[in-house]
């Protein structure tokens, strides 16, 4: 199961291992990207660095979900309620 949202939205069924793959490989990068950029900006720029930063990664996000979402099925259960794959 996949949910960018979190518990707000709805979830996604990963049901190929290949995505799965892209997708964790992804946040991997992602995060740590958004990390050293972001520590890098407010050492150099300062605290507005951030303004500049993060609307990037903000808007970075949502074109990756859609992009996935198409290659899934949603899932009617909530997060909480749903158990994790192995694997």
């Amino acid at each position: 199961m996949f949910y960018p949202w979190g518990a707000f939205r709805k979830g996604y069924i990963v049901e190929n291992a290949a995505l799965a793959k892209r997708i964790r490989r992804f946040l991997t990068i992602y995060y740590v990207a958004f990390f050293v950029v972001m520590i890098i900006s407010i050492a150099t720029v300062g605290v507005l660095g951030i303004l500049v930063i993060a609307p990037i990664a903000i808007i970075i996000w949502p074109i990756k979900v859609h992009l996935w979402s198409k290659e899934m099925k949603p899932t009617l259960l909530r997060r909480r309620d749903a158990k994790p794959l192995n694997g």
